[in-house]
């Protein structure tokens, strides 16, 4: 067992942190990406790997963990919390936003804390890593407008290779730029709430895509229950995690690709691509499944005891590959929920235009539904369910009026329906 005055360095910082949070009533799924979301966010700014001459990948990750209310995702990220005490804090080489934030507010904090960098001296004052942890979202993020917003930021913001950022329109004491960001981000939240807020469309088509979405089901998360690990054996797992992760920050560089870890990293790059059991819910995923690999690869490269040798071996890239399609596939119900929400979006909008003109013409109807970009099928599917429920009823009137929508009212039109029929 390891002392206060050694820390375990013969086992991955993944084996540790499991063995220190054996028996916990938290999803392993929270503990293990929080754990690869800390690891990432500590050397973020300064270490890469190319997959390509021109196009390097850094470690900074954007994590929602989706979960029911008291799933345990608050738990994770407050241990999470505590892994940063000993690896950033002494060195004052980290960002960290927790609570209530905008995109505007965001961009002012980061932009005056590397100006008190470059004013103490900092050479690499601009690479700063960026922390945001938001333990629940609906309480953070405001509106669902300002919720949407500060997401797309985010899912935006570039990381140290990329273009300057300027939000400079939305002070009045002139522009404020933040340069070169690492940003790495963690936050909690439901299903229910990501349907309230998130555009169904946006989720499918890439705006959601480098959010990595970790789903625990309602039946995967474990019964509440003590702890099975002694608490020193736990105080002294997590003492030694936390000298592991001060000991990255040291480390700075670029990852060589050794053995054979290009080509099965290619070999995965073209499964993903055409796997037989491939989803079209959810190609915004896919399309940044090869990023997402490589990354996690870098940081379960850096958890191993000989971390400073920055070497993709085939085992990293192959540990990463089953990881990510996991947490794919776990995420699953988040893109289905979204694709039948949308569906259902477009019943609810042509029940509620009926119901609001009391009657309407049916050619006048699909007019409508055109011109605010409805799928004529759909509107059709839509007016046949109404109808076969009750809610409205077809009346054939001459032409050109044709058929006319009546509203008859939910649970109500099946008893007229059928009277005008006996009739």
């Amino acid at each position: 067992m390891p002392t206060y005055n050694t820390p375990d360095g013969s086992r991955s910082l993944f084996d540790l942190y499991d063995d220190a949070n054996r028996g916990s009533d938290v999803p392993a799924a929270f503990n293990q990406w929080c754990l690869a979301s800390v690891i990432g966010a500590v050397v973020s700014p300064f270490i890469c790997a190319y997959t390509t001459p021109d196009q390097p990948i850094y470690t900074d990750m954007r994590v929602f963990l989706i979960g029911k209310s008291g799933s345990g995702k608050g738990k994770a990220m407050g241990r999470a919390h505590s892994l940063l005490d000993a690896a950033v804090w002494p060195k004052g080489r980290m960002l960290l936003i927790d609570g209530s934030v905008t995109a505007a507010l965001l961009v002012k904090e980061v932009s005056e804390w590397q100006q008190r960098k470059r004013e103490e001296g900092i050479v690499d004052w601009m690479y700063a890593p960026l922390y945001l942890m938001h333990q629940e979202l609906f309480d953070d993020l405001g509106t669902p407008e300002s919720a949407r917003s500060f997401i797309s930021f985010m899912t935006n913001l570039g990381s140290r290779h990329t273009q300057n950022y300027s939000k400079g329109s939305i002070y009045s004491g002139g522009t404020r730029i933040i340069r070169s960001l690492s940003p790495n981000w963690i936050a909690g939240t439901t299903i229910d709430w990501l349907k309230k807020v998130y555009d169904p469309d946006a989720v499918r088509s890439g705006a959601f895509a480098r959010i990595v979405p970790v789903y625990v089901a309602d039946q995967e998360v474990p019964a509440q229950r003590a702890f099975e690990s002694h608490p020193r054996h736990f105080t002294e797992l997590i003492w030694s995690i936390q000298q592991r992760l001060a000991d990255l920050t040291a480390i700075k560089g670029t990852f060589a690709w050794t053995g054979s870890a290009r080509e099965v990293y290619t070999a995965g790059v073209e499964q993903d691509g055409n796997g037989e059991e491939r989803d079209p819910a959810m190609e915004s995923v896919y399309a940044r499944v090869r990023e997402l690999v490589v990354k996690y690869a870098m940081v379960h490269a850096l958890a191993q005891p000989d971390a400073a040798k920055l070497e993709l071996t085939e085992q990293s890239i192959a540990v990463a590959q089953r990881e990510v399609r996991q947490t794919i596939a776990r995420a699953k119900p988040l893109y289905h929920v979204a694709s039948e929400t949308k569906e259902t979006s477009g019943l609810h909008q042509v029940e509620a235009y009926i119901k609001r003109k009391g009657q309407i013409r049916e050619r006048a109807l699909l007019q409508w539904a055109k011109a605010v970009g409805m799928d004529m099928d759909k509107v059709k599917r839509h007016l046949a369910f109404l109808a076969g429920v009750g809610n409205v009823v077809r009346e054939t009137a001459p032409q050109p009026i044709g058929t006319r929508l009546v509203w008859a009212g939910k649970g109500k039109g099946k008893k007229a329906q059928d009277e005008q029929e006996e009739g």
